[in-house]
């Protein structure tokens, strides 16, 4: 330290503060750091080797005796946690399920019934789930629910009921989303111009500069295949859907369900497209800060994002649809029951059984949205955490 210059002074003190510590344990640089030493530490195959390493690389000398058993018992710590964190997901995950299945053991029936009874007498069908967001193009690309103003770019248009998308630099982007979202559903009827394009999206909400964005598209990974486009392909897999060979003949009814833990869901015609998957969303796009696009995967425009076809009518919902809601807003035959309508038809045993299910359920999906917000330790992150706790080492600081 510089000496007080107020009186002599023999020698300068050493100190130190303790944002040097919290540096060590919160600077973005040094948890990089570690993380990249921790990707190249993951690849020795004998530990003791790796924590030579480790410390050689940080320090300049191997560790001790100790400190190998330190680093020993930290690595067993951090796995250990990992196969805890994993056993916990997959309990409540099945835990979820059953929920799910013991409430569809209950309703069904009841849904059936009174699906059956409408048929007999002529009912008029209940309307399907209503949306936050609802586009029908027949006079611009104005949302019709709160008045979201919609923007042409390029020689995107209207024509006879639907938006109009040529690729290039045709498409609409709509004014800033007022409401934050999590889970959500995106639904179009869209009709194709060609079946070979690859990577257009249909309905996209994505940050204003488009880096962060979740989408409806077409052939992207797959050619002919409808999926869940995003930024980086981070919450994009195969549904393992059937190939599209329709689309360019009559408009095609298509809906991706985001859960709140995580599940992207696909639907073709009001019926499930492939197979559900488990994403690392939903993402959480806030008030104000996000805009929905059509003819587009995301911004900037160009290369394979732009679409070429009639988007007929779209709809954001800010919620996740159940199946029934889906067939419901396809106009299929299965048409939405309400949850009053199956209340007015249980018994009050049904009741009590279907009120604490559906609270139990409510609970998993809480717990599970929260486990899936924790990484789950693998080779690379235990290493990056030895790594991380090696520059925490008071030595780190004092080294010259």
């Amino acid at each position: 330290d510089t000496p007080e210059p107020l009186s002599t002074r023999s020698k300068r003190d050493v100190t130190n503060v303790p944002a040097q510590s919290l540096a060590l344990l919160n600077n973005p640089f040094v948890k990089n750091s570690a993380r990249v030493l921790g990707e190249r530490l993951a690849g020795i195959e004998f530990y003791n080797d790796g924590f030579d390493t480790l410390f050689e690389s940080i320090l300049g000398r191997p560790p001790t005796q100790a400190e190998l058993a330190s680093l020993e018992s930290m690595r067993r710590a951090l796995l250990e946690n990992g196969r805890k964190l994993r056993q916990k997901i997959m309990r409540v995950t099945a835990a979820q399920v059953r929920f799910r299945s013991e409430l569809e053991h209950i309703t069904h029936p009841i849904r059936e019934s009174i699906r059956a009874r409408r048929k007999t007498v002529g009912a008029k069908a209940v309307a399907g789930p209503q949306p936050y967001l609802f586009w029908n193009f027949e006079k611009d690309a104005n949302d019709s629910r709160i008045g979201l103003k919609g923007k042409f770019f390029g020689d995107a248009r209207i024509s006879d009921g639907a938006l109009v998308v040529a690729g290039g630099g045709s498409y609409v982007l709509s004014d800033p989303i007022p409401k934050e979202l999590r889970e959500k559903t995106l639904e179009v009827r869209v009709q194709l111009d060609t079946l070979t394009q690859r990577g257009g999206g249909v309905i996209t909400i994505q940050s204003a500069n488009g880096v962060i964005f979740d989408a409806i598209v077409f052939g992207e990974k797959q050619s002919r295949h409808w999926m869940a486009g995003s930024n980086g392909f981070s919450r994009t897999q195969s549904f393992r859907g059937d190939a599209d060979d329709e689309a360019v003949d009559r408009p095609i009814h298509i809906v991706i369900v985001y859960s709140k833990d995580g599940t992207i869901t696909g639907y073709r015609n009001g019926a499930p497209y492939g197979k559900p998957y488990k994403s690392s969303g939903p993402v959480r796009y806030a008030a104000n800060q996000n805009i929905v696009g059509f003819g587009i995967r995301h911004l900037q425009p160009g290369g394979n994002r732009m679409l070429k076809g009639r988007i007929l009518e779209a709809r954001l919902y800010d919620r996740a649809l159940s199946p029934d809601e889906v067939a419901a807003a396809a106009g299929q035959e299965s048409e939405f029951v309400t949850e009053r309508e199956l209340r007015r038809e249980m018994s009050d045993v049904q009741k009590l059984q279907y009120d604490r299910l559906k609270g139990q359920l409510a609970v998993a999906e809480a717990e599970l949205e929260s486990l899936n917000r924790i990484p789950v330790p693998n080779e690379k992150t235990v290493w990056a955490e030895l790594a991380h706790a090696v520059y925490n080492l008071k030595e780190f600081i004092y080294l010259r």
